[in-house]
């Protein structure tokens, strides 16, 4: 593994340039200071209060992964939903790089189809791909998927408390878009009336 580079707490998985060659610049251009300290609890717990009071859903998915790219620092992170008319998860927003195993995921395939349809969690090689339902209500509603991420657990994988803060994230998320389609509703039973 001395090969490879590091920053404290995370492998970038890219090897150390031959002898005579530089080092690239990461192709996203996002820089990340090594020594900012991922958010405390008591901070998270006030983003969750804040993403769950924000009434317009993109906005309140826009502050999620913005507290999930903080917190684990992803090279990409999507949140996609479902759309029933094609049966078919949509990237309904992104930070990063597109990622031909993110876009247009149909429900049961793949790591972020079966995270859809099982309502459960899922990796893919070692924390490579996490992908998070939004879950509400026992109903999915979308996914949002990590690409790489400063994972704790056995081969960078979320550990336990980190998969718990996950799905947190992703159900809060959920609940907003969900609060958004709902008042969709109202506003046009409201309209037709």
């Amino acid at each position: 593994m001395a090969d490879e580079k590091t920053t404290p707490g995370r492998t970038l998985g890219r090897k150390a340039p031959p002898a005579g060659k530089t080092a690239r610049a990461p192709r996203s251009g996002r820089t990340r200071a090594a020594s900012a300290p991922p958010p405390s609890p008591i901070e998270l717990l006030g983003e969750l209060q804040a993403l769950l009071a924000e009434p317009r859903s993109p906005e309140a998915l826009r502050r999620g992964l913005q507290v999930l790219d903080r917190r684990f620092a992803p090279r990409s992170i999507f949140a996609s939903t479902h759309d029933p008319a094609f049966d078919r998860l949509a990237v309904a927003l992104a930070r990063g790089r597109a990622d031909p195993r993110v876009k247009a995921a149909v429900p049961g395939e793949g790591a972020v189809g079966r995270a859809f349809s099982e309502k459960a969690l899922r990796t893919e090689r070692g924390g490579a791909l996490v992908a998070v339902p939004m879950v509400v209500r026992d109903r999915a509603l979308g996914v949002i998927t990590l690409l790489g991420g400063a994972f704790t657990g056995e081969e960078g994988a979320p550990s336990a408390d980190e998969a718990a803060w996950l799905q947190a994230f992703a159900s809060a998320c959920g609940a907003a878009l969900d609060m958004s389609l709902t008042r969709s509703e109202l506003e046009q039973r409201t309209r037709d009336l």
